[in-house]
Protein backbone atom coordinates (compact mmCIF):
# COMPACT_ATOMS: atom_id res chain seq x y z
CA UNK A 1 0.00 0.00 0.00
CA UNK A 2 1.20 3.37 -1.11
CA UNK A 3 -0.44 6.29 1.18
CA UNK A 4 -0.39 10.26 1.37
CA UNK A 5 -2.39 12.49 2.94
CA UNK A 6 -4.85 12.48 0.59
CA UNK A 7 -5.09 9.34 -1.42
CA UNK A 8 -3.65 5.68 -1.28
CA UNK A 9 -3.48 2.89 -3.60
CA UNK A 10 -2.89 -0.55 -3.74
CA UNK A 11 -2.01 -3.37 -6.29
CA UNK A 12 -4.88 -5.81 -6.53
CA UNK A 13 -3.87 -8.12 -9.37
CA UNK A 14 -1.50 -7.67 -12.54
CA UNK A 15 -2.26 -4.45 -13.86
CA UNK A 16 -4.89 -3.57 -11.51
CA UNK A 17 -4.72 -0.61 -8.83
CA UNK A 18 -7.33 0.51 -6.55
CA UNK A 19 -7.11 4.31 -5.65
CA UNK A 20 -8.96 5.63 -2.40
CA UNK A 21 -9.51 9.25 -1.51
CA UNK A 22 -8.64 9.20 2.50
CA UNK A 23 -9.56 12.56 3.08
CA UNK A 24 -13.20 11.10 2.89
CA UNK A 25 -14.30 8.97 5.28
CA UNK A 26 -17.75 8.76 4.33
CA UNK A 27 -19.16 5.12 3.17
CA UNK A 28 -20.05 7.16 -0.12
CA UNK A 29 -16.28 6.40 -0.67
CA UNK A 30 -15.62 5.42 -4.02
CA UNK A 31 -13.24 2.70 -5.26
CA UNK A 32 -11.22 4.11 -8.85
CA UNK A 33 -9.74 1.42 -10.16
CA UNK A 34 -6.83 1.99 -12.76
CA UNK A 35 -6.44 -0.66 -15.59
CA UNK A 36 -3.16 -0.54 -17.14
CA UNK A 37 -3.04 -1.82 -21.19
CA UNK A 38 -0.18 -2.09 -22.95
CA UNK A 39 -1.39 0.89 -25.63
CA UNK A 40 -4.16 2.63 -23.26
CA UNK A 41 -5.28 2.84 -19.54
CA UNK A 42 -8.58 3.36 -18.24
CA UNK A 43 -9.14 5.24 -14.88
CA UNK A 44 -12.50 3.81 -13.76
CA UNK A 45 -14.29 6.68 -11.91
CA UNK A 46 -12.44 9.58 -10.38
CA UNK A 47 -13.76 10.22 -7.01
CA UNK A 48 -15.56 13.03 -4.89
CA UNK A 49 -12.36 15.38 -6.60
CA UNK A 50 -11.99 18.51 -4.21
CA UNK A 51 -8.25 16.94 -4.01
CA UNK A 52 -6.43 16.45 -7.35
CA UNK A 53 -6.76 12.73 -8.20
CA UNK A 54 -5.28 13.39 -11.71
CA UNK A 55 -2.07 14.55 -10.09
CA UNK A 56 -2.00 11.62 -7.68
CA UNK A 57 -2.16 8.93 -10.48
CA UNK A 58 0.70 11.00 -12.28
CA UNK A 59 2.92 11.59 -9.75
CA UNK A 60 2.06 7.68 -8.87
CA UNK A 61 3.06 6.64 -12.19
CA UNK A 62 0.11 4.91 -12.16
CA UNK A 63 -0.98 6.92 -16.00
CA UNK A 64 -0.04 8.86 -18.40
CA UNK A 65 3.85 6.96 -18.08
CA UNK A 66 5.79 7.84 -21.06
CA UNK A 67 2.96 9.94 -22.50
CA UNK A 68 0.56 6.74 -22.47
CA UNK A 69 -2.98 7.80 -23.09
CA UNK A 70 -5.55 7.26 -20.88
CA UNK A 71 -9.54 6.87 -20.69
CA UNK A 72 -11.77 7.95 -17.74
CA UNK A 73 -14.53 6.49 -17.43
CA UNK A 74 -17.79 7.12 -15.30
CA UNK A 75 -19.66 4.02 -14.34
CA UNK A 76 -22.88 6.41 -13.52
CA UNK A 77 -23.40 10.52 -12.40
CA UNK A 78 -23.39 10.09 -9.05
CA UNK A 79 -21.12 12.67 -7.37
CA UNK A 80 -18.93 10.64 -5.53
CA UNK A 81 -18.38 8.48 -8.67
CA UNK A 82 -17.90 12.14 -11.18
CA UNK A 83 -16.89 15.08 -8.63
CA UNK A 84 -13.40 14.43 -9.58
CA UNK A 85 -13.58 13.98 -13.74
CA UNK A 86 -13.04 17.80 -14.00
CA UNK A 87 -9.11 17.05 -13.60
CA UNK A 88 -9.50 15.02 -16.64
CA UNK A 89 -9.64 16.13 -20.71
CA UNK A 90 -10.42 12.29 -21.87
CA UNK A 91 -13.85 11.27 -20.33
CA UNK A 92 -16.26 9.08 -21.36
CA UNK A 93 -19.89 7.98 -19.90
CA UNK A 94 -23.16 6.56 -21.05
CA UNK A 95 -25.45 8.33 -23.57
CA UNK A 96 -28.04 8.72 -20.99
CA UNK A 97 -26.06 10.92 -18.78
CA UNK A 98 -23.46 12.99 -20.39
CA UNK A 99 -25.94 15.87 -20.73
CA UNK A 100 -26.06 15.89 -16.85
CA UNK A 101 -21.88 15.81 -16.93
CA UNK A 102 -21.96 19.03 -19.52
CA UNK A 103 -24.62 20.84 -17.57
CA UNK A 104 -23.01 19.88 -14.03
CA UNK A 105 -26.98 18.96 -13.02
CA UNK A 106 -26.05 18.05 -9.52
CA UNK A 107 -29.97 16.82 -9.29
CA UNK A 108 -29.17 13.77 -11.63
CA UNK A 109 -25.74 14.21 -9.38
CA UNK A 110 -27.22 13.63 -6.01
CA UNK A 111 -25.00 15.71 -4.31
CA UNK A 112 -24.31 15.21 -0.95
CA UNK A 113 -21.24 15.92 1.22
CA UNK A 114 -21.49 16.36 5.11
CA UNK A 115 -17.97 18.24 6.62
CA UNK A 116 -17.91 15.56 8.88
CA UNK A 117 -16.93 13.12 6.13
CA UNK A 118 -13.78 15.36 4.73
CA UNK A 119 -11.20 15.87 6.60
CA UNK A 120 -9.05 17.78 4.86
CA UNK A 121 -9.82 20.78 2.14
CA UNK A 122 -7.18 22.85 0.22
CA UNK A 123 -6.69 26.11 1.54
CA UNK A 124 -9.80 28.37 1.59
CA UNK A 125 -12.49 25.81 0.11
CA UNK A 126 -15.48 26.24 1.42
CA UNK A 127 -17.45 22.75 1.97
CA UNK A 128 -20.63 24.34 1.56
CA UNK A 129 -20.01 25.25 -2.06
CA UNK A 130 -19.13 21.54 -3.57
CA UNK A 131 -20.79 20.77 -6.60
CA UNK A 132 -20.16 18.04 -9.77
CA UNK A 133 -18.26 20.33 -11.77
CA UNK A 134 -19.20 20.58 -15.44
CA UNK A 135 -17.18 18.10 -17.90
CA UNK A 136 -16.68 20.69 -20.99
CA UNK A 137 -15.55 18.00 -23.25
CA UNK A 138 -16.77 14.35 -23.38
CA UNK A 139 -14.10 12.52 -25.54
CA UNK A 140 -16.47 9.06 -25.78
CA UNK A 141 -20.24 8.87 -25.37
CA UNK A 142 -20.61 4.74 -24.61
CA UNK A 143 -23.36 2.38 -25.73
CA UNK A 144 -24.55 -1.00 -24.64
CA UNK A 145 -21.92 -3.33 -26.33
CA UNK A 146 -19.00 -1.13 -26.73
CA UNK A 147 -15.55 -2.49 -26.58
CA UNK A 148 -12.57 0.05 -25.33
CA UNK A 149 -9.34 -1.18 -26.52
CA UNK A 150 -6.17 -0.87 -24.38
CA UNK A 151 -3.99 -3.24 -26.51
CA UNK A 152 -3.90 -6.17 -24.78
CA UNK A 153 -6.79 -6.31 -22.32
CA UNK A 154 -10.56 -5.59 -24.33
CA UNK A 155 -13.44 -3.84 -22.13
CA UNK A 156 -16.69 -4.41 -22.98
CA UNK A 157 -19.41 -1.55 -21.91
CA UNK A 158 -22.51 -3.04 -20.55
CA UNK A 159 -25.44 -0.65 -19.68
CA UNK A 160 -26.53 -1.93 -16.56
CA UNK A 161 -29.92 0.56 -16.04
CA UNK A 162 -31.56 0.64 -12.61
CA UNK A 163 -29.32 2.23 -9.78
CA UNK A 164 -29.60 5.09 -12.13
CA UNK A 165 -30.52 5.68 -16.05
CA UNK A 166 -26.88 5.29 -17.47
CA UNK A 167 -24.96 3.14 -14.95
CA UNK A 168 -22.74 0.80 -16.94
CA UNK A 169 -20.37 -1.86 -15.97
CA UNK A 170 -16.78 -2.82 -17.64
CA UNK A 171 -16.00 -6.47 -18.71
CA UNK A 172 -12.69 -7.62 -19.47
CA UNK A 173 -13.83 -11.19 -21.00
CA UNK A 174 -10.39 -12.81 -21.20
CA UNK A 175 -9.90 -12.81 -17.30
CA UNK A 176 -13.35 -12.36 -16.46
CA UNK A 177 -13.12 -9.27 -14.16
CA UNK A 178 -16.09 -6.98 -13.84
CA UNK A 179 -15.88 -3.37 -12.90
CA UNK A 180 -19.22 -3.33 -11.75
CA UNK A 181 -19.38 0.65 -10.37
CA UNK A 182 -22.61 0.69 -8.30
CA UNK A 183 -24.52 -1.58 -10.20
CA UNK A 184 -23.70 -4.44 -7.26
CA UNK A 185 -21.21 -4.35 -4.32
CA UNK A 186 -21.40 -6.08 -0.79
CA UNK A 187 -23.91 -3.11 0.58
CA UNK A 188 -27.48 -1.83 0.65
CA UNK A 189 -28.54 -1.71 -3.05
CA UNK A 190 -29.71 1.87 -3.83
CA UNK A 191 -32.78 1.99 -5.64
CA UNK A 192 -35.00 4.61 -3.38
CA UNK A 193 -32.61 7.54 -5.12
CA UNK A 194 -34.03 9.87 -7.74
CA UNK A 195 -33.69 8.67 -11.26
CA UNK A 196 -33.45 4.18 -9.79
CA UNK A 197 -36.00 2.02 -11.28
CA UNK A 198 -36.54 -0.95 -9.17
CA UNK A 199 -38.00 -2.88 -12.72
CA UNK A 200 -35.00 -2.09 -14.58
CA UNK A 201 -32.46 -2.50 -11.76
CA UNK A 202 -34.15 -6.20 -10.97
CA UNK A 203 -33.56 -6.66 -14.91
CA UNK A 204 -30.23 -5.80 -14.95
CA UNK A 205 -29.34 -7.97 -11.77
CA UNK A 206 -31.16 -10.92 -13.44
CA UNK A 207 -29.00 -10.62 -16.57
CA UNK A 208 -25.56 -10.59 -14.62
CA UNK A 209 -26.88 -13.92 -13.26
CA UNK A 210 -26.85 -15.04 -16.86
CA UNK A 211 -23.64 -14.05 -17.24
CA UNK A 212 -21.81 -15.43 -14.33
CA UNK A 213 -20.14 -18.37 -15.36
CA UNK A 214 -17.99 -15.96 -16.82
CA UNK A 215 -17.65 -13.93 -14.19
CA UNK A 216 -13.72 -14.61 -11.72
CA UNK A 217 -13.98 -10.85 -10.07
CA UNK A 218 -16.09 -8.07 -9.19
CA UNK A 219 -14.50 -4.98 -8.70
CA UNK A 220 -17.32 -2.90 -7.11
CA UNK A 221 -17.57 1.27 -6.92
CA UNK A 222 -17.92 0.71 -2.99
CA UNK A 223 -15.87 -1.70 -0.58
CA UNK A 224 -14.11 -4.74 -1.03
CA UNK A 225 -13.38 -6.58 -4.49
CA UNK A 226 -14.93 -10.62 -4.26
CA UNK A 227 -15.50 -13.72 -6.44
CA UNK A 228 -18.83 -14.55 -8.82
CA UNK A 229 -20.54 -16.96 -5.55
CA UNK A 230 -20.75 -13.37 -3.56
CA UNK A 231 -22.28 -11.74 -6.67
CA UNK A 232 -24.99 -14.56 -7.42
CA UNK A 233 -25.98 -14.29 -3.53
CA UNK A 234 -26.05 -10.34 -3.30
CA UNK A 235 -27.87 -10.09 -6.78
CA UNK A 236 -30.91 -13.07 -5.48
CA UNK A 237 -31.33 -11.41 -2.30
CA UNK A 238 -32.05 -8.12 -3.79
CA UNK A 239 -34.46 -9.95 -7.05
CA UNK A 240 -36.19 -12.03 -4.20
CA UNK A 241 -36.72 -8.72 -1.75
CA UNK A 242 -37.63 -6.26 -4.92
CA UNK A 243 -41.16 -8.08 -5.64
CA UNK A 244 -42.21 -7.80 -2.21
CA UNK A 245 -45.20 -5.23 -2.41
CA UNK A 246 -43.41 -3.88 1.14
CA UNK A 247 -40.60 -3.08 -0.42
CA UNK A 248 -41.87 -1.06 -3.14
CA UNK A 249 -44.13 0.61 -0.52
CA UNK A 250 -40.72 1.36 1.36
CA UNK A 251 -38.90 2.10 -2.08
CA UNK A 252 -41.50 4.60 -2.83
CA UNK A 253 -42.33 6.85 0.43
CA UNK A 254 -37.77 6.81 0.55
CA UNK A 255 -37.65 7.91 -3.32
CA UNK A 256 -40.52 10.56 -3.15
CA UNK A 257 -38.78 12.13 0.20
CA UNK A 258 -35.22 12.18 -1.31
CA UNK A 259 -36.37 13.56 -4.72
CA UNK A 260 -38.04 16.86 -3.07
CA UNK A 261 -34.72 17.17 -0.96
CA UNK A 262 -32.25 17.06 -3.71
CA UNK A 263 -34.52 18.93 -6.36
CA UNK A 264 -34.91 21.91 -3.43
CA UNK A 265 -31.17 21.80 -3.27
CA UNK A 266 -30.26 21.57 -6.37
CA UNK A 267 -29.33 25.32 -8.06
CA UNK A 268 -31.33 23.74 -10.97
CA UNK A 269 -34.41 25.02 -11.36
CA UNK A 270 -37.27 22.54 -9.35
CA UNK A 271 -40.65 23.87 -11.03
CA UNK A 272 -42.91 20.90 -9.20
CA UNK A 273 -44.53 21.86 -6.25
CA UNK A 274 -42.89 19.36 -3.49
CA UNK A 275 -46.74 17.58 -3.26
CA UNK A 276 -46.89 17.26 -6.86
CA UNK A 277 -43.65 15.66 -7.23
CA UNK A 278 -44.47 13.96 -4.30
CA UNK A 279 -47.18 12.08 -5.56
CA UNK A 280 -45.91 11.64 -9.24
CA UNK A 281 -42.79 9.89 -7.23
CA UNK A 282 -44.67 8.01 -5.38
CA UNK A 283 -47.04 6.36 -7.98
CA UNK A 284 -44.14 5.33 -10.23
CA UNK A 285 -42.44 3.75 -7.95
CA UNK A 286 -45.15 1.77 -6.55
CA UNK A 287 -46.12 0.79 -10.45
CA UNK A 288 -43.06 -0.24 -11.52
Amino acid sequence: MTEDPNFSHELLFSGIYRCVEEYYSSGNRANIYIIQGREMDVVVDAGLGIWNIRKYLEQKCLIGVNGKPYLVVATHIHFDHTGGLHYFDDVAVHEAEAEYLRKGDNYACLTFVQSGNVSRTPEGYDLRNFRVKKVQTIARILHHGDAIDLGDVMLRVIHAPGHSEGSIMLFDDNRGYLFSGDVIYAGALFDFIPKANVTKYRQTLENLQKMADEVTYVFPGHFEVFKKAKMQQIAQDYIESSNRMMQRFSVACLRCILSVYFGGKSRNPFRKTCYYSCCCCFMRCICE
